[in-house]
Formats: structure tokens, C-alpha cells, sequence
């Protein structure tokens, strides 16, 4: 759920949640005028309550001076997808929820992999200070814990789209490895992406797809039928971000293994990820 670091000190929140759902905060070991305060935001934690905990927690009877500065430290980002109106009247999601931050005092936003990271700098250039982990610095962490080799591993870096270029293309060239980047056909009526495109033959290769987010996974799988239409022998999937709100079973038969810097919003955990790896799902 919801941490508290206070100048380098854990702090009991106390929370309790009442009968009818509302979450109740109680800081009684919170020190007198700190200096730093850092809220972390647990990947599991289902992003629709968010806003309500951070108000009730940031609401408490806190002993701090002008000069207290609140970070809050939030992994998985998810308004950062939504980072410009999709329709005439649709909301600005990550526009409202930095200006929500910044109105409950928040100085600092701390994320992984932002979808948009300009987009992200823009909109926080306006409300509070931002600092993130890039999507390189993420998968490089993973690949320590996972004790890989990239360029023995595969032989093709995998972009599903125009949006991931960018990205992969800095894992690539990190690991002095080929980019292949996907396209996907528009439909006209809709304005929706799909039918994926795989510019050139990969014919005996080993590849790994590099995407920031897997949500159900259909993407990928509709990717992976078209690059082993394409010749690729076996195809595994890093995202930085694992959400698998359709299991992963759906992922059997078309991706090999899936490697991750973190799992998110509950539906999935790394136990999983590892026995999928294993073949046990």
C-alpha cells in the first residue's frame, strides 16, 4: 500500500480500514519538523484508491515547517499513459493527477519508465519536480537479477511499435544488438492500432520484444504469430511494467519466457512470472 519514510526513518502509518471501505490514517511516531518526507506507493496497490489514501494520509496532524519537502516515490505510473485528451471531451489523465498531487503538497514525483517521458517532464514542469528511472536503467537492473547475458540470449531487439522505438533502440545499441521495428496497421473507422507488421525476414533468430507495459497481452501475441511467421525460433518479452490482467497463461504457446522490472496492480506476481518461466502455468 502506502509507506513512510521520514528523514531516512520508516514510520508506522497505522492504517486501518473501516467497515464500509474508508481507510483511516494515525501517525503517531511522526517526528517534529522533518526535512524529508518520502510516500512509496507499493506496485500492487490497484491505483483507483489512490488518490483518496494519499488525502486521508496527507491529511494527519503532521508537526512540519516551510521547508519539509514530500516526495512521493510511485514505481508504476499509470496516468502516464494517458498523457494528452483522446477525444474532444475525453479527460487529461496525467494533467489531473499532477495537479491533484500538487495541490495536496506534493514536491516530488519519483517513477520507473514513464510512457511519454516528455510528456511527463512538460506536465510536471508545471505542478511539482519529477526524476525517473529510465526504461535502459530498469531492464539493466533486470538482467543483474536474472543473471543474463543479452547478446548470448537473443540476436534481435524487438520494437512492437513506432512508440517503442525509441526506447529499444537504447537498449539495442547498449548491448550491441540489432533493432527491428514493428509497425501496426490504423483502422480508419476507429482510429485503433492492430496488425502488427514485421519489416524483414528473421529467419533462425532469437528475439526479445521491449515494451514498457503488458496489460492482457494480445498485442504481443498477435506480434509473436507474425514474427514467427517471419522465421524468429523463439520469442521472449521484457516490459518494465507487468500488469497480466489476463493471467499469463494466455502468453503459453507464443512467448517463451517473460522477464520484468516489476509486477503491478495485483493480478500477477514475480512467483508467477518465474513459473511461467519454468513452464508450470
Amino acid at each position: 500500500m502506502l509507506s513512510l519514510i521520514v528523514d531516512n526513518q520508516k514510520i508506522d502509518t497505522n492504517r486501518v480500514i473501516f467497515s464500509d471501505g474508508a481507510v483511516g490514517y494515525d501517525l503517531k511516531d511522526f517526528p517534529s519538523q522533518p526535512k524529508h518526507v518520502v510516500i512509496s506507493v507499493d506496485p500492487s496497490f490497484k491505483i483507483s484508491g489512490l488518490m483518496d489514501e494519499l488525502t486521508q494520509l496527507l491529511s494527519c496532524q503532521m508537526d512540519i515547517d516551510f521547508d519539509t519537502e514530500f516526495v512521493l516515490n510511485i514505481p508504476y505510473l499509470p496516468y502516464a499513459r494517458a498523457d494528452r485528451r483522446f477525444s474532444a471531451k475525453g479527460n487529461g489523465g496525467l494533467q489531473s493527477f499532477l495537479f491533484k498531487l500538487s495541490d495536496l503538497s506534493i514536491d516530488k514525483l519519483i517513477t520507473v519508465d514513464p510512457h511519454n517521458e516528455t510528456a511527463l517532464l512538460v506536465g510536471c514542469s508545471q505542478f511539482i519536480d519529477v526524476d525517473y528511472t529510465t526504461q535502459l536503467d530498469a531492464f539493466r537492473e533486470v538482467i543483474a537479477r536474472e543473471r543474463l547475458t543479452p547478446q548470448k540470449e537473443w540476436d534481435v531487439i524487438i520494437a512492437p511499435d513506432k512508440g517503442a522505438k525509441d526506447k529499444a533502440k537504447k537498449i539495442a545499441e547498449f548491448y550491441k544488438l540489432p533493432l527491428v521495428c514493428c509497425t501496426k496497421e490504423r483502422d480508419v473507422g476507429s482510429g485503433k492500432l492492430s496488425n502488427p507488421i514485421v519489416p524483414e525476414r528473421l529467419d533462425g533468430k532469437r528475439v526479445l520484444i521491449v515494451d514498457d507495459l503488458m496489460d492482457g497481452g494480445y498485442t504481443f501475441i498477435q506480434l509473436a504469430q507474425e514474427l514467427y511467421k517471419q522465421g524468429a525460433t523463439f520469442i521472449d518479452l521484457y516490459v518494465t511494467h507487468l500488469i497480466a490482467s489476463k493471467g499469463l497463461n494466455v502468453l503459453t504457446n507464443s512467448i517463451n519466457k517473460v522477464y520484468t522490472y516489476q509486477t503491478c496492480c495485483g493480478y500477477a506476481t514475480m512467483q508467477d512470472v518465474q513459473k511461467f518461466n519454468r513452464g508450470e502455468i
